[in-house]
């Protein structure tokens, strides 16, 4: 049945080009406090064919330079939080934060957990929805911001991103998994996001795709401060990076 709602979007596509569609629109233009996922309507064709840079044009981030953290492919908070504490000027090791954030089914770091740990680590951590405006303000001031996220597998949210209105027919239904990004930078154009996660360091998010998985739960952040005043002044100074988008 899934297979067959994915041929009949493909031999209905040319007539609906002209049409409207209802699809999310991004945090920016939400903004508010409101966050829900708020609908716009927007010329279909422009969800059929990305309008975003092609692969290999340069992308310039302003961004914090926070360390990567080893490749922990099922364990992204993990790894979030290391870079984190290590930016911070903490050396924590991802063993220890592991044993004190995942959860005991192993289904990786906890919100909740994480919120402990910063505490009895010295740090103030606010957990609450946010918008990506808010995310921005954050990295300006040379703060890292924590997302969580739900999201499909890795290959069906590309195809989702690039022809949204092939992919949610085609990949739409799998199963969807929390993730956790540390957001470092971004596009001054508004188009990209620099990240941190437990298996791609400095990647690239597209701002529709970033959204649109973020506000699967209702857009929650966790928003980080040293508790030391001394280390909030010593938090380094924003930097320009350019990147080839893929």
């Amino acid at each position: 049945m899934r297979l067959l709602c994915g041929a009949l979007a493909i031999l209905i596509v040319p007539v609906l080009t002209s049409c409207a569609a209802v699809a999310l629109a991004p945090a920016a233009a939400a903004s508010a406090s409101s966050a829900s996922p708020v609908l716009s309507f927007v010329p279909f064709s422009s969800l059929l064919l990305s309008t975003a840079r092609r692969p290999g044009d340069e992308v310039r981030i302003d961004a914090v330079p926070t360390p990567s953290a080893p490749d922990q492919r099922d364990f992204c908070g993990v790894a979030a939080l290391e870079s984190l504490t290590h930016y911070w000027g903490d050396p924590a090791d991802w063993r220890d934060i592991a044993r004190e954030t995942v959860s005991p089914q192993g289904d990786g770091a906890m919100p909740g957990r994480i919120l402990i740990y910063l505490d009895r680590g010295d740090y103030e951590a606010n957990l609450r929805r946010s918008t990506l405006d808010a995310v921005r303000d954050e990295i300006q001031r040379g703060r890292p911001v924590l997302l969580l996220l739900k999201c499909e597998p890795a290959f069906a949210r590309r195809v989702i991103e690039e022809l949204p209105v092939l992919g949610y027919p085609l990949f739409g239904w799998l199963p969807r998994k929390r993730h956790v990004l540390l957001v470092v930078g971004y596009d001054r154009y508004d188009e990209y996001f620099l990240c941190h996660s437990g298996n791609d360091t400095y990647s690239l998010w597209r701002h529709y795709d970033l959204d649109r998985c973020w506000a699967r739960t209702s857009r929650e952040a966790i928003f980080v401060l040293p508790k030391s005043e001394e280390r909030r002044a010593s938090a380094p100074e924003v930097n320009t990076l350019s990147f080839a988008t893929k």
